[in-house]
């Protein structure tokens, strides 16, 4: 007898839908209504669907079966329309039942994370060559369905708890991911729903052939000798199957799985979180469980695309990233955002929720306060009811209240105001359950602006003229897919420039200063000052900076001080364990007070030749070698003036080495470069003129000497505080290494060994400029003011 037709009351939504493709492979004649036509419909219409917009009686067959859901209302006027004598009206979860009692059904319930462990659950069967039919609430984006028909022996379905009906099966296997205090709009208690899973526990027919959450406060409430039947999966030691040294990898995770029968080590998966590791680990026990090969379930992992709305990835160009997520509970929230910020580290995460159902909304309102600390910016956007009545005050401004931070954004205006903050390194995250897909999947088609680095040059240090070389240099290499550069320059009479003035300043053509407006630097997501010496990289422009609130590379205020005053980094070097040649340092006015003791102590403690230096400006500038008593004072006051304060130390024969350094841990240390000084005086003419010295971007030394001379180069690095870059300058002598200075803001000229050391040591220019500006925005998002 040819089955009767079944029609569908909503039969676009992900679980109906499921069904009545299988009903449709299966060849079974089948109609169905919705209120709106998605994909899902449309590409079941090509498998013989008959399908109305809008739900009316007339919609209805003649004769058949008529499945609903929960979500369907009693007052529908399709479901009232049903006849008793002409129409079976089933739930969706007996139909399921019936499906899957036609082969042996593995079921996924729990409270988070049932589609993506029944789709990787799928696709390790069908890998495995074992063709198992299946029913998921998601589009697995390997085989683009949520429901396929196979010839083989299982059935993989979730099991929805929402509604209790997941009571109804009676399962070959199961996988239970955790339990969560929810859905009490149909339990009431969490006792009534713990219940509820102790039955079904008690139904698997294959005993030790479920498998759960070790780790979950939930299923610990649950019957001990019903769990004692089941293999627990997890973090935890004491979990049958353990997962162990669990890492995030590039386009994924690692992890080792251990338990009496099962080892498997660095096992990859394409999917970011610990909680993504559990779900996999669950898949690997049943899979083993089921006698597929190691390397067939290694394989099955590994081509795992993901399902819709789970960490989907609509745009990923020039980092920039838009994800949709499906979650909606703080439990999904806080595991998936914690995911996301481990695997972009160096990205801002925007958050963008829609709360789903204002019974869920006002449940989850105390554990909702934890679930978005790990996004960096968050905004609520309107409740998605679900059919649901509006409940007084459980509303997007409530929660707001409760989270202690964020903004509301209509939905309507969700869109164009997300838009607006799509640039490189950001994450911007929909997420919910509602039809938030529907603005993320707008995303897919955006192209993101470019963040707008602000470069500042120029000065009136007497290295004005390299700070405009250095400028050109870093222009030229800043990658054009990540920035747009905006130019600001300062003249030698500190007046501030912007656009064509800048422009002149920096090619060194005559220009009339226009008014500046400081809002044009404000609106800049970030600011390089490619500036030398006093006032441009001795803590004093950063401090303005700060007071913007504004990004920026380099040291911060304190480490650029610190570094641009000779005596005290040398001080900080020393105490840091750091070999130092003997010096004597002393103010302008401490000069004019004890000028005779200040020679006394010169003459006692140093031996000549001399270096006479200003305390706080660069390597070159203000510097004089000194050979005998009778030149001393003269070049002293030389010295001061360019500085308040001098610095006297001993000269050593030695090689002049340098060391370039990037971060703030992990650190990129360059291998050393020399400067080929023969041992002459290394001052400004030889340093930047016709006659400079040469230099080597690799010094010819042992591997010992490169190791240790990192080394020092690196604990000085850190005993200033350097948190962005540095060169560090050092003396090797036939007694050892010696601090000599260090740089906060580095030459980047053609001839500068800083971008060029870097460069031997595997970091382009434009690499190293772009880590830069990462690691300012990170700063400045850890001091909650970045704009990016």
């Amino acid at each position: 007898m040819k089955p009767l037709k079944t029609h569908f009351i909503g039969v676009g939504g992900i679980g109906m839908s499921a069904l009545a493709r299988l009903l449709l492979l299966k060849k079974i004649s089948v109609s169905g209504s919705d209120q709106n036509l998605n994909p899902l419909i449309e590409s079941m219409k090509t498998l013989g669907l008959e399908v109305n917009k809008g739900h009316c009686p007339t919609n209805l067959p003649e004769r058949g079966r008529v499945v609903v859901s929960t979500g369907i209302s009693k007052d529908n006027v399709e479901l009232k329309g049903c006849k008793a004598d002409q129409h079976e009206i089933i739930h969706r979860s007996r139909l399921l039942k019936e499906l899957m009692e036609e082969q042996k059904g593995l079921l996924v319930v729990g409270s988070h994370g049932k589609t993506t462990t029944s789709s990787l659950l799928v696709t390790v069967l069908t890998e495995a060559n074992l063709s198992p039919s299946w029913a998921v609430g998601g589009v697995i984006k390997t085989y683009g369905t949520n429901a396929a028909l196979g010839t083989g022996e299982y059935f993989v379905a979730e099991g929805d708890e929402s509604d209790g009906t997941h009571t109804c099966y009676f399962p070959y296997g199961l996988i239970l991911t955790n339990v969560d205090e929810e859905h009490m709009e149909h339990f009431g208690t969490f006792e009534k729903l713990k219940t509820s899973f102790n039955q079904l526990l008690s139904q698997v027919q294959c005993e030790g052939f479920f498998f759960y959450g070790a780790d979950d406060p939930g299923i610990k409430a649950l019957d001990p000798v019903l769990l004692k039947r089941g293999v627990s999966v997890g973090f935890s030691q004491d979990a049958d199957i353990r997962i162990e040294n669990f890492i995030p990898v590039k386009g994924g995770s690692e992890f080792d799985l251990k338990g009496k029968e099962l080892q498997f080590e660095k096992v990859f998966i394409p999917l970011i979180g610990r909680h993504n590791a559990l779900n996999a680990a669950a898949v690997i026990a049943m899979a083993h469980r089921l006698n597929i090969r190691e390397a067939i379930i290694r394989k099955g992992l590994q081509i795992f695309q993901g399902a819709k709305r789970r960490m989907d990835i609509k745009l990923q160009v020039n980092e920039s990233i838009c994800i949709e997520d499906y979650a909606h509970h703080p439990s999904e929230i806080k595991p998936t955002l914690e995911a996301i910020k481990e695997t972009y580290p160096h990205h801002k995460l925007y958050v963008f929720y829609q709360p789903h159902r204002y019974t869920r909304t006002r449940d989850c309102l105390k554990e909702s306060k934890k679930a978005f600390q790990a996004a960096d910016e968050v905004f609520i956007t309107d409740i998605y009811s679900a059919g649901e009545k509006l409940i007084e005050g459980v509303d997007p401004d409530r929660l707001i209240q409760v989270i202690g931070r964020g903004g509301y954004i209509p939905f309507d205006q969700l869109e164009k105001v997300a838009e607006s903050y799509l640039k490189p390194y950001r994450v911007l995250v929909f997420m919910g359950a509602g039809d938030i897909g529907k603005i993320a999947g707008a995303f897919s088609e955006k192209t993101p602006r470019k963040l707008k680095m602000g470069c500042i040059f120029g000065g009136k240090s007497e290295e004005h003229e390299i700070s405009l070389i250095s400028a050109k240099g870093v222009i030229q290499n800043l990658d054009p897919e990540l920035f747009e550069t905006e130019l600001f320059g300062i003249t030698k009479e500190g007046v501030w420039v912007s656009k064509d003035q800048a422009k002149a300043l920096l090619e060194s053509r005559p220009f009339k200063p226009a008014p500046f407006d400081f809002q044009e630097l404000k609106a800049c997501d970030l600011v390089f000052p490619i500036l030398h010496g006093p006032n441009g990289e001795d803590g004093t422009i950063q401090g303005l900076f700060e007071m913007l609130k504004l990004p920026y590379i380099g040291c911060d205020v304190e480490s650029s001080a610190i570094s641009m005053n000779k005596a005290t980094s040398k001080k900080l070097a020393e105490r840091a364990g750091v070999q130092v040649t003997p010096f004597v340092s002393f103010t302008r006015s401490e000069w004019a007070l004890e000028k005779g003791e200040i020679l006394k102590t010169i003459k006692e403690k140093l031996k000549y030749p001399l270096f006479v230096k200003a305390t706080h400006l660069g390597s070159s500038i203000g510097v004089y070698k000194v050979l005998d008593e009778e030149n001393l004072e003269p070049k002293i006051l030389e010295a001061f003036q360019y500085d308040n304060e001098v610095l006297v130390e001993n000269g050593v024969k030695a090689r002049e080495l340098e060391c370039a350094i990037i971060g703030e841990g992990p650190w990129v240390v360059s291998e050393p470069g020399e400067v080929m000084t023969g041992g002459e005086f290394y001052d400004y003419d030889k340093k930047y003129g016709a006659e400079s010295f040469k230099t080597a971007v690799q010094a010819d030394l042992s591997e010992a000497e490169k190791n240790e001379v990192k080394a020092i180069a690196l604990r000085t690095y850190r005993a200033i505080g350097c948190d962005q870059m540095a060169r560090v300058d050092l003396f090797l002598t036939k007694e050892g290494i010696y601090f000599s200075e260090i740089n906060p803001i580095p030459g980047f000229t053609p001839i500068s060994l800083f971008p060029l050391m870097l460069s031997a040591s595997g970091l382009s220019f434009k690499t190293v400029l772009t880590q830069l500006a990462l690691q300012a925005l990170k700063r400045a998002r850890n001091k909650s003011y970045a704009l990016v």
